[in-house]
């Protein structure tokens, strides 16, 4: 006998009502206007440009931490020594037991 149900209840569905947003959520057209000139194009082309060296430069500085991290991880891996490897240590001798020779 199983635990599971095997009704299963509709889900309410309604596809006669639209959301649209308000209207002062909608962005304003743009309006005409005279083209820009050489300076305001020259201004435009050096924020972007300036965007695209800090964005380099911020994934160069990234990809130096990750491996250098990546770096760490593969020689603790490497120099760490196992389980198998490890000796066990020599244990300070009782006053009670005989010594050994």
């Amino acid at each position: 006998m199983t635990h599971e149900s095997t009704l299963v209840l509709p889900v309410a569905i309604e596809l006669n009502r639209a959301v649209f947003g308000l209207a002062s959520d909608s962005p304003a057209p743009v309006l005409p206007g005279p083209p820009p000139n050489a300076e305001e194009v020259r201004a435009l082309e050096a924020v972007f440009a300036a965007k695209e060296r800090e964005s380099t430069v911020a994934s160069g500085l990234l990809g130096l931490w990750t491996g250098t991290l990546v770096l760490h991880d593969l020689a603790v891996e490497t120099f760490a020594e196992t389980d198998d490897e490890v000796e066990p240590e020599n244990k300070p001798k009782e006053k009670d037991e005989p010594e050994i020779i």
